[in-house]
Formats: structure tokens, C-alpha cells, sequence
């Protein structure tokens, strides 16, 4: 295992570009663009907020993360709760 460090500003907080697509109910979807069964990506790991760029609005990512998790788990708590 190796891990590697790097040192930031402070404050710096950066999310990545990109990711896995989603719907509305942040479940992650197929290159056709269908729901991919009990699959949810939020946060960093769901594309769509920030398309091909990134902010500079620090924190930006973490509310985003904060509120598209919340929506997902509301969602992911139905499904589990059904299967």
C-alpha cells in the first residue's frame, strides 16, 4: 500500500469533475440512461453539478455532498425497506 500527501492552502476544498450520472433521486444510471438498480452516487461521485468545470466557491462541493446524500439515502431507505 502506499500513500502519497500533498499540502494545500488552507482552505482549499476541492470536488472532482465528473462522475457517474444521475437521476433526480441520485441513482446512478446506465450509458442508456436507465437506473441501475439499488446503485446511488452523490457527492463528488455524481456528475452533473459542475458539467466539464469547477467553481471557486469554497465549500460548494461539501453542501452539495451534504444534500444529495440526504436525498439519496431518503430514496435508498424506500428501496431497501421494499427489497
Amino acid at each position: 500500500m502506499q500513500f502519497v500527501l500533498i499540502q494545500l492552502p488552507w482552505g482549499l476544498s476541492l470536488g472532482t469533475v465528473g462522475g457517474a450520472l444521475v437521476n433526480e433521486h441520485f441513482e446512478a444510471l446506465n450509458v442508456k440512461r436507465q437506473v441501475i438498480d439499488g446503485i446511488y452516487a452523490v457527492g463528488n461521485d455524481a456528475s452533473g453539478l459542475y458539467d466539464s468545470s469547477y467553481p471557486t466557491i469554497e465549500g460548494l462541493s461539501n453542501a452539495f455532498a451534504w444534500n444529495s446524500g440526504r436525498i439519496a439515502g431518503r430514496y435508498a431507505s424506500a428501496y431497501a425497506t421494499k427489497n
